[in-house]
């Protein structure tokens, strides 16, 4: 009687070398080894005990062939294929922590990025004594405000732009990243559908960006710096995102032609946005 089978190779023909992390991984050629002929003998001994028991000894003698070579598992997993070169690089520079240096204050670096002119008029002493009496609303919004104020002010200081801004969604939403206006203005930053759009923030049935931290805050950042950029000026830029830049760019152009500078008192604003900068100012002599 003649018996034909076939040997089942081994999952790791080719071993890793012991310097296979230095310079990507490689492989390296050795011979079949006495544990390789033992695995053989061991198929052939099967066949005399049955298809089961054979093949539960061969596939023990693989795992006992292949668990001695410890260079063929990378952190306990199948070693890739040999055509397959993995580059394993580490950061270019050392990352050193200061342990003697004590740990930053957010509301510390925001106070020291503060360079908007401020003002002083009656509005904002009303609005000052409005947050002093309403502790408890100010210190709701100060807990609200904690998972995305630091992200905010960080944001702020790597465009170089003054750190009142990162306050702007105090005033806009409390802070609440759900807040919804009567004019349909969502999230942190309460983009109208519109403007969101023009910024690039998607809006379909499944995701509104509007409400989302990172993508709110870059588009948010973006209008501030082209409102700036258009009038020269933070507080006409704060008027403009409050009110929309063509408003302001007519108030301003009124003003003008009436030989008048293009000033808070002296431009004609509805209610709300002229109380707009009055609010971002108590608060940050409250901060």
């Amino acid at each position: 009687m003649h018996f034909r089978f076939a040997l089942r190779p081994a999952r790791h023909p080719y071993p890793l070398k012991h310097d296979s992390f230095k310079n990507g991984i490689k492989h390296a050629v050795k011979t079949p080894s006495l544990g390789r002929f033992k695995a053989m003998l061991t198929v052939l001994a099967g066949l005399f005990l049955g298809p089961n028991l054979a093949w539960a000894n061969t596939q023990q003698a693989e795992i006992a062939l292949n668990g001695g070579n410890e260079d063929a598992q990378l952190f306990g997993l199948v070693a890739p294929n040999p055509g397959l070169e993995l580059k394993l690089s580490g950061p270019l520079k050392l990352i050193t922590l200061d342990f003697a240096e004590e740990p930053g204050d957010v509301w510390a670096d925001i106070r020291k990025g503060f360079s908007i002119p401020d003002l002083e008029t009656p509005a904002i002493k009303v609005r000052e004594r409005a947050l002093l009496k309403n502790k408890r609303l100010v210190n709701t919004m100060l807990q609200r405000s904690e998972p995305y104020i630091y992200f905010i002010a960080q944001e702020c200081a790597k465009r170089g732009m003054p750190s009142e801004l990162a306050l702007l969604p105090f005033i806009e939403s409390q802070f609440n990243p759900h807040a919804r206006s009567p004019s349909a203005a969502e999230g942190l930053w309460q983009f109208i559908p519109s403007t969101g759009r023009q910024f690039d923030l998607k809006q379909n049935t499944w995701v509104d960006e509007r409400r989302d931290l990172v993508a709110s805050t870059r588009a948010a950042l973006d209008y501030l710096t082209y409102l700036y950029d258009m009038h020269g000026d933070w507080h006409l830029a704060l008027l403009s995102y409050n009110w929309g830049e063509g408003s302001v760019l007519r108030a301003v152009k009124k003003a003008q032609e009436a030989g008048l500078e293009p000033t808070l008192d002296n431009l004609e604003l509805p209610l709300e946005t002229k109380h707009y900068i009055p609010k971002l100012q108590a608060l940050k002599n409250l901060i």
